[in-house]
């Protein structure tokens, strides 16, 4: 996974977000064109976005790694609105994670194209961790719930992202289907 985001609070300069940006748009071009996945290659991929090799090995290990990083700027966003909660419910923090599907569903998109789904789960369940950890649980009660929170958070993001849009209503934050 990205070497500089592992074992650190997520802190990215300009120069990297500016980079991660343009490998993202670059990676959802590919994606736009229909370019499959497996054929993309790190060149192709730099030159279409502008960014030398070098730079993305500087931050990347492979192609996969930009949407990690981008998932874990996500989840930055995502713990500072479950904290600014005033009543951490199931309710609300559910609000939170619908929101966060909807206005991520591209980004859930290049998930499924890529094959990235195991290392999206890990964020997603790491980050439910750093959530539960707050609570009184016990580690092994807390790394259940986290892992399956994980896996059926990115599970219900894949298949609202390959739903149709136009049979979802969202209202208040709850998802009512067609």
């Amino acid at each position: 996974m990205a070497r500089n985001l592992l074992d650190r609070q997520l802190k990215i300069d300009n120069r990297q977000h500016v980079t991660q940006k343009k490998l993202l748009t670059g990676l959802q071009a590919a994606y736009d064109r229909g370019t499959p996945f497996e054929q993309l290659t790190v060149s192709a991929l730099c030159t279409q976005s502008n960014v030398s090799r070098a730079t993305f090995y500087r931050h990347h290990q492979d192609i996969g790694d930009i949407i990690a990083i981008q998932f874990l700027i996500v989840m930055r966003t995502f713990d500072q609105q479950i904290d600014a909660l005033s009543v951490l419910s199931f309710e609300s923090a559910s609000n939170v994670v619908v929101r966060l599907i909807l206005d991520n569903r591209a980004l859930f998109q290049l998930v499924i194209w890529s094959n990235t789904a195991d290392r999206v789960q890990d964020i997603l369940s790491g980050t439910a961790l750093q959530v539960l950890m707050a609570r009184d649980f016990t580690e092994t009660t807390r790394t259940f719930i986290s892992t399956f929170l994980g896996r059926e958070i990115l599970n219900f993001s894949l298949q609202v992202t390959e739903a149709p849009t136009r049979c979802l209503l969202i209202r208040h934050g709850g998802c009512i289907s067609c």
